[in-house]
């Protein structure tokens, strides 16, 4: 419940605030934000990753219905972003340990440096929502080909994803 609360019923909640307004002017943007967990399941992060993949179905329900009323929404997928405290060890933080859970392929972006910053990302979505693209991928060089390798090879992703460590059962 928690895990589904701020991202997929925070998202509900306020879909449903701004929707009368957008709605009688026939325009308007919606945003969501989900992570690159939303794009393939993996030991460890049920609770999360279900929230995440809400936020995806969400999203592609909502451009489908909003669309003909004049409604944008896209959907900001990111990885990792460098400059926040969520892996902190804190109360409602991911905590540090949480990185030793994360299955290989998620960990390219600490890994490599290519995580995206706050501004970088926030620019991202931006220019996603002025673009009117239903899913922005960030950073693309890394969300792009993980996205199109589980679009193409699913069952081959589902092992890959399993290398690394067992997480939580």
């Amino acid at each position: 419940v928690d895990h589904m609360a701020c991202p997929y019923f925070g998202a509900v909640y306020l879909t449903k605030a701004f929707f009368e307004d957008f709605s009688s002017r026939k325009s308007g943007h919606i945003l969501n934000v989900t992570s690159a967990a939303s794009l393939a399941g993996f030991r460890g992060a049920n609770t999360y990753g279900a929230a995440r993949w809400a936020m995806r179905g969400m999203s592609q329900f909502l451009r489908a219905d909003l669309a003909d009323l004049g409604i944008g929404v896209t959907l900001l997928n990111a990885s990792e972003i460098s400059g926040t405290s969520y892996f902190d060890n804190a109360p409602g933080k991911a905590g540090a340990d949480s990185h030793d859970r994360i299955p290989w392929l998620f960990q390219l972006p600490i890994l490599t440096w290519f995580n995206g910053t706050t501004q970088s990302t926030a620019r991202a979505a931006l220019n996603g929502v002025e673009g009117g693209t239903a899913e922005v991928l960030y950073p693309q060089v890394l969300v792009a080909p993980f996205k199109l390798f589980g679009d193409l090879f699913p069952e081959l992703l589902h092992h890959c994803l399993r290398l690394g460590p067992k997480g939580r059962r």
